[in-house]
């Protein structure tokens, strides 16, 4: 027993060593894929081009921790030319886990399940696992049959809607012939006949969806109960096979008018009378109008047919928001029509009341108002009241009156003068009985009602002024008593305390809108100035200009200290002036005594002169002498030079003829001792390589034996 312990453990470590000797190659994934089962083998299985398949993993063994698909025209284990991955990145752990999505792949419990790629040629195709290794990798052990496939891309929307035909998989280099069933005329009709097929079988047709022209029955419907299907066709010409697509269409319809909205996953039909849902107008007023489903492009708005109201353009799903105004009309029923790209007639009804218009709709105490009526009843009196002129007053002031026509319009211009009140929205009346100038109660009587806004203005008295320490008044009207405003000037703050708070805070107008504020006309630079007050909760301020005049204390401070300035440097001017004059008698001195200077330096010039001529006379002779001296020295000289260069020549070709006979000598024994030294380090380096791998083969066996022996000892 002791013997074969030992063999057994020799054997393993002389394993390890020639292991670590010479390392063979580790393999990657391995094992096979299973196609829609866990026993093997696989039956062949026929998907459309990106239909789903569902991958066994059970017995497939991984190296690596992570993996992804790849599709494959072969079933070598191995990556392939042409291979290509068409999966996300898995974890292996969670293929062996209890199941999780990664994008659209279901994955676990040994399962990868989902798409196969949709870009590709009819045929039969591997999967191949790959985990790190392109030279072995797991793959299915049978075939996936990809057959033709065909849709419609978007697959619902409105008639109209710009949709896709798109084929792949059928057979390359042919034709297909396109079609629809029509459910409503309940017949079959042509789109595209003898259409190509490129090198793949696949092809994309690009076409409008037909338009029904579905619509909602009045009232507010659901949706999904009227859509239609219609089902679009791709016949392959070379094998005869037929594909289907259905494609739901959804129905015209209004999601909302006025302020009445359809709830979610409902629509209001067509010829729908929002005068049940409570939708009353004026003439005047905007009417917002959303529609959806409807043939996209141009969409154009009527009122009762005839008087247009402008158009609004449906997008790409048939979806449209806009505003109308009413026009001038009568007192009834009224409809508004929708006539879209396609033109196809959608109507709706609204009801027009009786409607009294402001011009202008808002502005300042004093403004004049033209007031007119549209739809009143006929041939009445009409008394104009105002609500309010102090904040909770509650009493209504006559304003004005007027009489109405047979066009139920009043037959003058009724005009009124916005009294002085408190700023914001006022209610203004129009009754059919005189309630005396001011009453509180005006039930039973009305006949149409319209804000008008009240805006804020402010005045400055004086608005032009000098810094002369008189107080500036600011006074505000149409100001709002319900909210505090900020003092500004020239976008500064002005720190009051109107509220006797012990520190800054805002102004507040009375119950009438009025405002009075004082500050003091000094310290400002001439030129212009703004006061502002900012209302609050509010970003833009109401504001006005004003003008100071005159010049500003810096300004005088200034030309203050210029005018001493200017007395200090007269007189220092005057004592320069006075230092230059005896300045100038000192020159006049010494220009005389410079005058007589130069004379005397002039007549030794004419001495200095006379002197240089003898001298340049000697000079001349002295220098005849040099070259006669300088010409017999150069004779010597080049006698001297002939002679040398002749003994150098003469060494030279000794030298030369000398270096030739000993040359060839000298390179044949430096290419003998080359020859030497090569040919020994050769041998020197083969030696040693030969005797460190027998160093090291013998090194391991030694090992191996002295382990042998301890075992055999210790056993």
């Amino acid at each position: 027993m002791s013997k074969i312990k030992t063999t057994f453990i020799l054997a393993l470590l002389l394993t390890t060593v020639f292991a670590a000797f010479f390392p063979l190659a580790v393999k990657a994934s391995t094992g096979y894929i299973l196609i829609e089962t866990t026993t093997a083998p696989s039956s062949p299985v026929t998907v459309p081009a990106g239909g789903t398949v569902n991958l066994y993993f059970g017995g497939v063994t991984f190296s690596g921790g992570q993996f992804y698909l790849v599709w494959s025209a072969d079933g070598f284990s191995q990556i392939s030319s042409g291979d290509f991955k068409y999966t996300p990145t898995f974890k292996v752990s969670d293929l062996f886990g209890p199941g999780t999505t990664v994008d659209s792949y279901s994955i676990g419990n040994g399962w990868v399940n989902g798409s196969i790629p949709k870009d590709i040629a009819g045929g039969e195709y591997y999967v191949k696992a790959f985990d790190g290794s392109a030279t072995s990798v797991a793959v299915t052990d049978n075939v996936i049959i990809v057959t033709a496939a065909f849709e419609v891309v978007p697959s619902w929307g409105p008639g109209g809607r710009a949709i896709s035909l798109k084929g792949y998989a059928f057979t390359a280099n042919n034709y297909v012939n396109l079609s629809y069933w029509d459910p409503v005329a309940g017949e079959e009709k042509v789109i595209k006949n003898l259409y190509p097929t490129n090198e793949k079988g696949q092809f994309v047709y690009n076409m409008d969806a037909p338009d029904l022209k579905v619509v909602v029955d009045p009232e507010m419907q659901l949706i999904e109960d009227f859509i239609e299907t219609i089902t679009f066709y791709a016949l392959d010409n070379k094998t005869t096979t037929s594909y289907a697509f259905d494609w739901e269409e959804y129905p015209r319809g209004l999601l909302q008018v006025d302020d009445v909205m359809a709830d979610e996953g409902y629509i209001f039909g067509n010829e729908t009378d929002f005068y049940m849902w409570g939708v009353e107008v004026g003439v005047g007023d905007e009417l917002i109008v959303a529609g959806n489903y409807f043939y996209p492009g141009n969409v154009t708005i009527w009122f009762d047919g005839s008087k247009y109201l402008g158009s609004v353009l449906a997008n790409g799903t048939g979806f449209f928001n806009t505003t109308v105004t009413i026009p001038i009309t009568s007192m009834e029923s009224h409809y508004i029509l929708l006539k879209d790209a396609n033109n196809f007639r959608f109507v709706f009804y609204i009801y027009v009341v009786p409607t009294l218009v402001l011009e202008p709709k808002e502005g300042p105490v004093g403004t004049v108002v033209t007031a007119k009526a549209y739809g009143f009843p006929e041939k009445i009196a009409v008394f104009i009241y105002w609500l309010e002129i102090e904040l909770g007053d509650g009493t209504y002031y006559w304003m004005a009156n007027a009489t109405t026509g047979a066009d139920g319009q009043f037959n003058v211009t009724v005009k009124f003068t916005v009294p002085h009140t408190y700023g914001g929205a006022h209610e203004v009346w129009a009754i059919d009985e005189y309630l005396g100038e001011e009453t509180t109660d005006i039930y039973g009587t009305e006949i149409a009602e319209r804000d008008f806004k009240v805006l804020p203005t402010l005045k400055i008295v004086p608005d032009t002024f000098a810094n002369d320490g008189s107080l500036v008044t600011v006074y505000g009207t149409g100001l709002d008593p319900t909210v505090g405003y900020t003092p500004n000037i020239d976008n500064r703050l002005l720190g009051v305390d109107p509220q006797n708070w012990d520190y800054p805070s805002s102004v507040y107008c009375n119950s009438t809108g009025d405002l009075e504020l004082k500050f003091v006309a000094a310290g400002f630079t001439p030129g212009l100035h703004v006061f502002s007050l900012y209302a609050g909760g509010e970003l833009e301020p109401t504001f006005l200009l004003f003008t100071v005049t005159g010049v500003s204390p810096d300004t005088q401070a200034i030309l203050d200290q210029l005018a001493a300035n200017q007395a200090d440097l007269v007189s220092r001017l005057t004592d320069l002036s006075n230092k230059i004059a005896t300045l100038a008698n000192s020159v006049d001195s010494v220009k005389s005594t410079l005058t007589s200077g130069v004379q005397n330096i002039r007549s030794d010039i004419a001495g200095v002169k006379s002197d240089l001529a003898t001298l340049s006379d000697s000079m001349s002779k002295g220098f005849s002498g040099v070259n006669s001296a300088l010409g017999t020295l150069s004779s010597s000289v080049d006698s001297m030079g002939k002679s040398l260069s002749s003994q150098i020549t003469s060494l030279g070709n000794t030298l030369s003829k000398s270096i030739s006979d000993n040359a060839n000598s000298i390179q044949t024994s430096i290419k003998n001792a080359q020859d030497a030294v090569s040919s020994q380090v050769k041998s020197s380096v083969g030696d040693l390589s030969t005797f460190l791998i027998i160093i090291g083969i013998l090194a391991a066996i030694t090992l191996v034996i002295e382990a042998a022996i301890l075992i055999r000892r210790l056993s």
